[in-house]
This record gives structure tokens, sequence and C-alpha cells, in this order.
């Protein structure tokens, strides 16, 4: 005698496959509304006064959470150094334009 097919069976809960499917889209679809709601409500206040102060707190904290990875990171440090070092012959290199243009106007 063959088997005829019935209700497919969620093996750990024991209900039928597609109530558990129907009830995990529901819950999947309730979490997804309550996190667009509370991505809302987080825009609105931070669109606040006092939203700014948070904004500037988040942004000086994930800068100095860079700057943290950055002298962690062995290829930041050399591009660092390079940067730096280009930053000081600039300088140097104003400063002596500078001078050479005061000696210029020197009498």
């Amino acid at each position: 005698m063959a088997l005829r097919p019935g209700v497919d069976i969620d093996v750990v809960t024991g209900q039928p496959r597609e109530t558990r499917e129907k009830a995990h889209r529901t819950q999947q679809r309730a979490h997804a509304e309550a996190y667009v709601q509370q991505g809302s409500r987080v825009r609105a206040a931070l669109g606040s006064p006092e939203g700014s102060v948070l904004r500037q707190t988040i942004a000086q904290l994930l800068s100095d959470r860079i700057d943290q990875l950055m002298h962690q990171d062995e290829r930041c440090i050399v591009l660092l150094d390079l940067l730096s070092q280009w930053t000081n012959d600039l300088q140097v290199g104003r400063r002596m334009a500078v001078a050479l243009m005061a000696e210029l106007e020197e009498p």
C-alpha cells in the first residue's frame, strides 16, 4: 500500500509547516514594522536641537574610533607618515617662499 501525501509537519513544533512559516513571516513583518517606527522616532529626535548635540557626539566618537583604528593598521601608519612628511615639506616650502618674498621686499 502506497503512502499518500499528507500535511507537511514541522518536526520541532509538531504544527503544520505552513502554519509555522506563516507565523514566522508575520513575526518578521512585525519586527520590520517596529524597526521602521523606531528609525522614524530616532530620525525625528536627531532633527531636534538636542539631536544636534547627539549627532556631534556620535560624530566625535566615530572620528576617535577611526583615528584609533588607523593608528593600529600598518598600511594606515605608512600612509599617515607619508602624508605627514609631504605636509612638512610643503610647510617648509611655504616658509622658504615667505622668507624669500620678505628678503625681496626689504630695501
